[in-house]
């Protein structure tokens, strides 16, 4: 598959300037779908541009999210993210498509998240369940407890790893019991050091009446879609690869986006009539048949909500 740059570029804005690379069937996959992934990565993204924001649907041939659009913007503004989305919808109009998603996962950006409840008012917005397990490590990093959570001991129920464990697990309990749970966190682990200021970190983050990431987005209870962006991550690793520098060429960029989009489009015409897709990982196939399988329970009343709460913390991966 080979094209001119002008058949791969889709949007070309001039003030501010940015890019859109596709094809037509890049808009008709997008449009054709009701859940897609948008991430960003900077370190293959050239001058003068601030980072390359790419936009993924999930494959259900490949198992996995497949990028079909590539856009090269200058900043990570509110504005610019509102622009940007509303170009992607001026261009699926001119296509006679419309772009009107159901569901979108993101990273926990709020420029990105604020632009996206204006733009698409309808859509569910779900934050990547893998980002903010690594939100809540960080912040255990940021406050000196980083050895203290290497040194625990898996079954210790007052440790900085459990503390880590439980706060996770509140991504897969009912709303209506967050802060009670959240509470009761709280009380239990009040003796380890420094723990009031991750519990300030997560109140104020995301818990409390006007914290910048509301429980809609990272709760996954009762929502049987994809939870992380781990497959963008993943391509992201591959095309940092494939590019091999920092502040690359801008038409380099170019031709290795269409050098990737064409691969992507020949992978998934030669599997469309094979029957052995791509398997998962077997790890991933059994830790969400467990977390699902546990919510069926609750849900039926099998299980108290102390005794979901405990299964659910025990499904949670540590580092």
């Amino acid at each position: 598959m080979s094209m001119d740059n002008k058949d791969f570029i889709l949007v070309d804005h001039l003030n501010p300037r940015f890019l859109t690379f596709g094809t037509q069937q890049s808009l008709h996959d997008l449009c054709a779908l009701d859940h897609i992934f948008l991430d960003g990565t900077f370190k293959s993204c050239p001058d003068p541009f601030a980072q390359l924001y790419t936009v993924h649907i999930q494959s259900s041939i490949l198992n996995s999210t497949v990028p079909v659009l590539y856009s090269l913007l200058p900043n990570k503004t509110k504005n610019m993210y509102k622009l940007f989305f509303n170009e992607l919808r001026t261009v699926t109009v001119k296509h006679d498509l419309v772009l009107n998603p159901r569901f979108i996962t993101i990273d926990f950006e709020q420029g990105a998240i604020s632009a996206l409840k204006h733009i698409f008012p309808g859509a569910t917005l779900k934050g990547c369940n893998f980002h903010y397990n690594q939100c809540l490590f960080k912040k255990i990093q940021e406050l000196g407890l980083q050895k203290d959570y290497y040194d625990s001991s898996p079954d210790d129920p007052t440790s900085v790893k459990s503390l880590f464990k439980k706060t996770a697990a509140l991504t897969f309990m009912p709303m209506s019991e967050i802060n009670d749970l959240w509470c009761g966190i709280m009380d239990k682990f009040d003796h380890i050091p420094h723990a009031q200021g991750f519990f300030d970190y997560f109140t104020e983050t995301w818990v409390d009446e006007g914290c910048l990431f509301p429980e809609t987005i990272w709760n996954y209870y009762n929502f049987d879609g994809p939870r992380t962006t781990n497959g963008l991550e993943g391509w992201h690793h591959r095309l940092n690869s494939n590019i091999g520098t920092t502040n690359p060429n801008l038409y380099v960029v170019i031709e290795e986006l269409k050098k990737d989009y064409a691969f992507n489009m020949a992978t998934l015409k030669q599997l469309e009539n094979n029957t052995n897709k791509p398997p998962r990982k077997k790890q991933f196939i059994f830790r969400n048949q467990r977390i699902m399988d546990l919510m069926t329970r609750y849900g039926k009343g099998a299980l108290s909500l102390e005794e979901y709460f405990v299964k659910m913390c025990n499904t949670i991966s540590t580092k």
